[in-house]
């Protein structure tokens, strides 16, 4: 057997044997600042403060602040660090200023490391306490309210916070066990606890213990990966979101991962990758993509080790996800060979060796889709047929450097809807459906673009920056779509999608439905690569990465900016975000709304006048409904148990909360998601039905709109 085989297989038994408790855990590794990170520290502090449009000086209040902010950025729950760590580093407080200025980052480092070795005790804390007994008899709770945290005075103090942590912990996992048992007995588990059982016998990891010891494993070794370009990056992001909470200094490896997200394209094998149990398992293979043209991979696959060249093999079980995938991707052309172990066969199997040719690879679950819906309903006392268009948006995105270059495979959201509403016209729909939900945003152009496909012409955002206000219009003279339009939003659709979503509404060419307000991101970041201000020898020993920073507001054509005030629906849902602390306006330091000048508009098609009517008819339709009565009492439910900021550790209170959660929440579940007429139903891959009371209420509204159009 090669040496390298040995070593893999060595590996795999040891993690068969339900893995030891910290085995990565090493002599504590000390950081210290370089001249890489001086000169970018300097950089940074400098530009966010001539360039940021709020135009604040750093000075000895931006100091005091990031001082604070540091620690409970490391340590936002109060776990790690003693009211003694924070007070000996006051010196400090109102020095950070004039130290980033003159690229002195160590307070960054120094702070780190007091992290590492407070994480480490913590470690040995939980090593030591999870072989000992646990009374789950005794009235006791643990307090979850961060918020209201206080630094902790002693060690003493901090083991009893720490024994109930673990011991909350353990008792979770115990009742879970115990009711996924009960399930069992009775036939009653769902797939994914099937899933998730079949995982943990394979994984030899059954026991509350078990589970508990990995879970504290993979805690730890997110930050054993750490290295200077983390911790910088952590820290020069504490320093910019005091300007705004979406100004951030993001490393090489962060913007590789942005630049991913926004040209829905990469350069690798073409699967969809996650950890289980510290093995890099194979979600799913990305259809048309080189896993899947080679046809040998498949989704349920662990992979166990990586080569770049077919010798030498790197180890990647235990391996934090973020890195195992950087040694997967690659540049096009080149090839990646793999040791796999057959996800059906299991663990017991022999490992086998193939290699991939990687490629670009269209990551197309997050592009938009369009299909068409049938209802069919009561009008007039008469049975009704509507089809209804559906295009679902996931995010505002664009393959800039493959738009530059104009290349035929470049993606972008304004030309696939537009190609969507093409397809949806000729299967004859009619009414459309923009789902926005949860869509956070993208490109300024993409959402003036995709706005012009429904207007004829004219201003759809006005961007101001501390000077003055340019208005972004759409000047083609085109509207691909001009029937009856519906615009879907929750608290998660933010900047873009408020953009149009706030346009749509102006202009009265389509009714709004949603949660209360949509997110509130009412500005605009621009990316500033700083290699272009370093010379090429710094460059080549370290890519110093980029500061993304806000240099601009959004203004509806109506004058009210965005900002955390967002776009109010015509017609308001019911909504678990609704309770949630989400919006802008619940993050610190966002900048505060205000409002210009209106924007001259001319409205050739406008919905406007029959909104009370469309809220009335909504409202009849759903206060006798027994779905949304209980997706209410859900809610307020929901609400309450989000707000209960003690948790007990009595096994006998837990179980009984447990069970009746688990009862009412059934309950309400089968009525929310009731069989209605069966029109609205689709299917998942596994043949599972999906629900979606908030479509499904849309469908009906955009009816109700059809019609009174009709009838006008």
């Amino acid at each position: 057997m090669k040496k390298n085989n040995f070593k893999i297989l060595t590996v795999l038994i040891i993690a068969l044997c339900g893995g030891i408790l910290f085995s990565n855990q090493s002599a504590i590794k000390e950081f210290n600042q370089t001249v890489y990170d001086q000169n970018i520290g300097a950089y940074v502090s400098r530009f966010m403060e001539s360039q940021h449009y709020s135009q604040q000086d750093v000075n000895d209040s931006i100091s005091s602040i990031l001082y604070d902010e540091y620690f409970e950025k490391l340590d936002p729950a109060k776990n790690f660090f003693y009211y003694d760590d924070i007070k000996s580093f006051e010196n400090y407080r109102y020095q950070l200023d004039d130290m980033l200025k003159g690229g002195d980052v160590r307070f960054a480092f120094q702070v780190f490391n007091l992290y590492m070795k407070r994480l480490n005790e913590r470690m040995a804390y939980v090593k030591d306490r999870i072989n000992k007994p646990f009374d789950f008899t005794i009235n006791e709770y643990l307090d979850t309210d961060s918020k209201k945290a206080e630094w902790i005075n002693s060690k003493e103090a901090m083991d009893e916070l720490w024994r109930k942590r673990i011991k909350n912990s353990y008792l979770m996992y115990q009742i879970i066990d115990e009711s996924t048992k009960e399930k069992e007995k009775k036939g009653k588990l769902s797939k994914e606890e099937i899933k998730a059982q079949k995982d943990a016998e394979l994984f030899k990891r059954k026991s509350p213990r078990e589970r508990l010891i990995k879970s504290y494993d993979l805690f730890y070794e997110v930050y054993e990966e750490y290295d200077n370009q983390d911790i910088l990056e952590k820290y020069l992001s504490t320093f910019t979101q005091i300007f705004d909470p979406h100004s951030s200094y993001m490393s090489a490896r962060t913007v590789e991962d942005f630049n991913i997200s926004m040209s829905l394209s990469l350069q690798g094998i073409g699967a969809t990758l996650t950890t289980v149990d510290g093995f890099i398992k194979i979600t799913k293979i990305i259809k048309g993509g080189p896993a899947d043209i080679d046809g040998r991979l498949k989704a349920g696959d662990r992979i166990i080790a990586v080569s770049q060249d077919g010798v030498d093999y790197l180890d990647v079980i235990d391996m934090p996800l973020r890195k195992a995938i950087s040694h997967i991707r690659g540049k096009k052309g080149t090839k990646v060979h793999l040791t796999i172990i057959d996800g059906d066969k299991g663990l017991g199997s022999k490992p086998v060796h193939i290699d991939i040719v990687r490629d670009e690879v269209k990551i197309e679950d997050s592009a938009c889709k369009g299909s068409v819906k049938t209802i069919k309903r009561k009008v007039g006392g008469k049975d009704k047929t509507f089809r209804l268009g559906v295009i679902s948006v996931p995010s505002f995105y664009a393959d800039f450097k493959g738009l530059q270059q104009h290349s035929k495979d470049a993606k972008a959201v304004s030309d696939d809807v537009k190609r969507i509403i093409g397809e949806l016209k000729e299967e004859g729909i009619d009414g459309l459906i923009i789902d926005l939900r949860s869509n956070g945003g993208g490109s300024l152009d993409e959402v003036v673009k995709m706005t012009g496909l429904f207007i004829d012409k004219g201003a759809v955002v006005q961007v101001s920056d501390s000077k003055r206000t340019n208005v972004k219009s759409d000047y083609d003279g085109v509207t691909d779509y001009d029937g009856p339009l519906l615009v879907m939003v929750n608290g998660f659709s933010a900047s873009a999608s408020e953009i149009f979503a706030g346009a749509i509404q102006d202009y009265g060419r389509g009714v709004i439905v949603g949660d209360k307000q949509t997110h509130g991101k009412g500005t605009v970041q621009t990316m500033f690569d700083l290699s272009r201000i370093f010379n090429n020898t710094f460059t080549k020993e370290r890519n110093p990465g980029v500061l993304k920073f806000t240099i601009q507001k959004f203004y509806r054509v109506s004058g009210g900016s965005t900002q955390k005030k967002g776009v109010v629906p015509d017609i308001i849902f019911p909504s678990y975000l609704d309770k949630m602390e989400i919006h802008e306006g619940d993050l610190d330091h966002a900048l505060k709304w205000d409002e210009i000048e209106i924007a001259d508009i001319e409205k050739k098609i406008d919905i406007s006048p029959y909104i009370p009517k469309l809220k009335k008819m909504h409202q009849e339709r759903t206060v006798n409904s027994e779905r949304f009565q209980a997706l209410t009492e859900d809610i307020e439910k929901f609400s309450k148990e989000i707000n209960e900021k003690k948790i007990s550790l009595n096994k006998e209170k837990r179980t009984k909360e447990r069970n009746e959660n688990e009862k009412s929440s059934e309950t309400r579940r089968k009525l929310i998601n009731g069989d209605n007429s069966g029109s609205f139903e689709e299917t998942d891959k596994d043949g599972e039905k999906i629900e979606d009371i908030y479509l499904d209420e849309s469908m009906l509204i955009l009816s109700d709109l059809i019609e009174l159009s009709n009838n006008s």
